[in-house]
């Protein structure tokens, strides 16, 4: 379950144990007091916390996504990198046609954890044009190409001009992205680099107990 995505006939027959081991007796027989669909939701949801195979799967294939994320200095994540090309953007990588089975797993969990991660703003010092920083996505590819003279801008340079941000750029944005640009107030923080957190903890780290 940490390194693969495993097939979904093995995960309905860890189900199915599951199952039977709540509601039989050690005579194999049993009554159905409460159905499976609320048996798998949160305790938060008023169910009984216990995860389906395929969600324990998922939870657990999130720690490989956290490292990537995070682009860990451990030789496993190092090596996934650079073999997939998979920084600095590995949100928005996808498999590849003959990857191994680990890569092509983390990519089915990452893409169903998406939606938990978010950008934290913190010196502004990543690129305004080439980073996921906001939830448009990459800037630079929603337009055609990117002025020479706004290469290097960061996302400070921007978001830190007189408003609208937009009208440093030589670059011109679709309507509806540089009104979403220009409508953002952002706090800096010199201390602290930006990065993506996990939106559902507190403290922005990922962990296996708590996903969407």
């Amino acid at each position: 379950m940490r390194i693969n995505w495993l097939p979904q006939s093995v995960c309905d027959s860890i189900d199915q144990t599951t199952r039977n081991f709540i509601w039989r007796d050690s005579n194999n027989k049993g009554v159905h007091l409460v159905g499976w669909d609320k048996i798998a939701k949160p305790k938060s949801m008023r169910g009984l916390g216990i995860r389906t195979a395929r969600r324990n799967n998922i939870c657990l294939l999130g720690k490989l996504v956290w490292d990537m994320i995070q682009q860990s200095k451990k030789l496993w994540v190092q090596l996934l990198s650079h073999k997939y090309s998979a920084t600095p953007h590995f949100l928005l990588a996808n498999a590849h046609p003959s990857c191994s089975p680990t890569w092509a797993a983390i990519m089915l969990a990452k893409n169903m954890l998406f939606g938990g991660y978010s950008w934290r703003h913190g010196s502004g010092a990543s690129s305004f044009w080439f980073t996921n920083w906001n939830s448009t996505g990459i800037l630079a590819k929603v337009v055609p190409f990117v002025d020479i003279h706004d290469l290097q801008f960061t996302v400070k340079d921007v978001l830190s001009s007189p408003p609208p941000h937009t009208n440093i750029l030589y670059t011109m944005l679709p309507l509806e992205v540089a009104n979403n640009v220009n409508n953002l107030n952002v706090r800096f923080n010199e201390a602290i680099q930006d990065s993506m957190i996990w939106s559902c903890n507190i403290n922005g780290v990922y962990t296996a107990k708590k996903r969407l």
